[in-house]
């Protein structure tokens, strides 16, 4: 093994643990903004309608969960709400 195939080695590392980082922080960002965009329509006092079910919808998808996932999501949230009588949309 030369010097330079010793230094694209270590370099390929690097260059690895970078991204692995990036990545991390890049899904924080995304956790935060979908979090805080959820928090921003679920407050004490909402009703829970159709309104606020779309509004959750939207903002699960331009978080790009997935269509799939989001419709699974929100029809688990609507028989949550049915089952237990839920009608206040505070955290």
């Amino acid at each position: 093994m030369g010097f330079f195939d010793k230094f694209k080695q270590k370099l390929t590392g690097v260059t690895e643990a970078l991204s692995f980082d990036r990545l991390k922080e890049g899904l924080s960002k995304t956790r935060e903004s979908l979090v805080g965009r959820l928090r921003s329509v679920l407050f004490m006092g909402r009703k829970i309608d159709a309104q606020l079910l779309s509004e959750i919808e939207e903002i699960l998808i331009r978080s790009d969960v997935g269509v799939t996932t989001t419709e699974k999501i929100i029809e688990r949230l609507k028989d949550r709400v049915r089952k237990d009588n839920i009608q206040d949309a505070g955290l």
